[in-house]
């Protein structure tokens, strides 16, 4: 049996929320991924042109997410922040659907 506290803390994420909250994302990554095939498929955009998109929002994405953790652990925090990082990662998938969208308004 561990002792309480031997964990770090989530942001009051149990295990299992975080797991659901996981694969949640992982979800929306896919109706993303969908929605970058769908627009390159109907011509609405270039293949070579949302590769670049989608490199470009991950690295950006990962240096936040890098950030967010560097400065937990250099605080001495022993929170390591993944709820932040989590909503990192989802505010960029979220604006890649938006931006892929057809019925949103240009």
């Amino acid at each position: 049996m561990t002792k309480p506290g031997s964990f770090p803390a989530w942001h009051d994420l149990t295990l299992a929320n975080m797991s659901v909250q996981l694969y949640l994302m992982a979800v929306e990554a896919q109706k993303l991924a969908v929605a970058r095939w769908a627009a390159v498929a109907t011509g609405n955009a270039t293949l070579g042109g949302e590769l670049r998109i989608a490199i470009t929002e991950r690295v950006s994405a990962m240096h936040e997410a890098r950030e967010v953790l560097f400065h937990a652990l250099l605080g001495g925090k022993r929170d390591l922040g993944l709820g932040p990082i989590l909503q990192i990662f989802r505010k960029r998938l979220r604006a890649g659907q938006r931006r892929l969208d057809p019925s949103a308004t240009r």
